[in-house]
């Protein structure tokens, strides 16, 4: 004689276990998405190795506290600075510029400056800074 067992296997699969780990990685990602932020504002910056100086020409522009504006040392005025980077523009393979101006000058004076250069087709331009103590 056969015994045979009275159990049946249930075949179901409770989901609510797996509807709350759903909610849970969903708030998770929400929470996550409103600390990650675009940048504001693209801006290519030179890549360079430790001790590698970048074979691009370059060109140094200068900004006094005292409105007097200099392109590699030489002072000149901000109509004839535009005037030579656009006339340079088109001799040299994408330069790069750096703008060094004082730190007490008006926002706007250096904003200006970086937008007359985007302008005229300058794609390098980085503003120098200096390293801030503690």
């Amino acid at each position: 004689m056969k015994v045979r067992s009275r159990k049946k296997v249930d075949a179901t699969f409770n989901m609510s276990s797996m509807t709350d780990i759903v909610f849970l990685l969903l708030i998770f990602f929400i929470v996550l998405s409103t600390f990650v932020s675009p940048p504001g504002v693209p801006v290519d910056l030179p890549k360079a190795a430790a001790g590698v100086v970048p074979t691009s020409p370059k060109i140094t522009i200068n900004i006094t506290i005292d409105d007097k504006y200099f392109i590699n040392g030489t002072e000149i005025s901000y109509d004839g600075l535009l005037a030579q980077l656009k006339s340079s523009a088109g001799s040299m393979k994408q330069p790069a510029i750096k703008l060094a101006a004082d730190g007490n000058i008006p926002l706007e004076r250096g904003i200006a400056l970086f937008a007359d250069i985007k302008k005229l087709g300058y794609e390098k331009v980085v503003i120098a800074t200096q390293p801030k103590n503690n």
